[in-house]
């Protein structure tokens, strides 16, 4: 419950709080920009045909990615070895040495269900775009459902959703905004960080990172009515 009423007032102020933009104009931002090959949740296959992106779309260079074992190795540790490296075979593994390993920000959105819709996390990812684009370092941007990665987010003290988070693969250190989710917020904190700032930064070391379902921009499908438990054949044993 905790967590729930701090995603709903984070997002009413993130509404307020974004220059003017609001929810629906940041989810919209997000879907034309990141993820227009997604069909909308009004599309219907069976009514409409096949949904298809406009041509030569692409999504922009600002849009966090989700959080998968494959994407942190590629743009967070690119010093690490490949995962296809075989020592015997290739040697040791030896990164470039001009070789510039960027902090990656992730942004830990919570899960979806009644309280949380699939538009209201895309607001939220268009708010991270937003503060993306107010900063000038070269800055990966991801994102993970609340218990999708439980070993990073214990190392970084992850506790409430929506909350964004810097972490360097190289460095081995981590770090939570602990304020209001807003664009502002996040372009503060990024700041902040830049020059040595961030306030309650940890050390540890990369943790093991999980496989997560791939979301596919829609809600979950929650149960119905006619869905619901029947209880005409439970016998209950009672002890008078």
């Amino acid at each position: 419950m905790v967590a729930l009423r701090s995603t709903w007032l984070g997002l009413v102020a993130l509404a307020v709080a974004a220059r003017g933009s609001t929810e629906s104009d940041l989810a919209e931002s997000y879907r034309d920009e990141c993820a227009a090959d997604i069909a909308p949740a009004s599309w219907s296959v069976e009514e409409d045909g096949e949904w298809e992106a406009p041509a030569n779309w692409k999504p922009h260079k600002d849009c966090p990615v989700q959080l998968t074992p494959a994407a942190f190795k590629e743009r967070c540790a690119p010093h690490e070895a490949p995962e296809d490296w075989d020592e015997e075979e290739d040697g040791v593994f030896e990164p470039p040495p001009d070789l510039a390993v960027p902090t990656c920000v992730v942004a830990f959105v919570p899960v979806l269900g009644y309280d949380e819709v699939a538009r209201r996390r895309m607001a939220t990812l268009g708010a991270v775009m937003a503060a993306a684009r107010k900063e000038p370092r070269p800055l990966e941007y991801l994102w993970s459902v609340e218990g999708d990665q439980p070993a990073l987010e214990a190392a970084l003290g992850v506790g409430t959703y929506p909350v964004l988070a810097l972490y360097n693969a190289k460095r081995e250190a981590g770090a939570v905004m602990r304020h209001a989710f807003t664009a502002d917020n996040m372009a503060s904190f990024l700041t902040r960080a830049s020059i040595g700032r961030a306030e309650g930064v940890r050390s540890f070391s990369p943790p093991e990172l999980q496989e997560p379902e791939v979301w596919d921009g829609r809600d979950i499908e929650m149960p119905r009515c006619g869905d619901e438990m029947k209880y005409d054949d439970v016998e209950l044993e009672v002890d008078f």
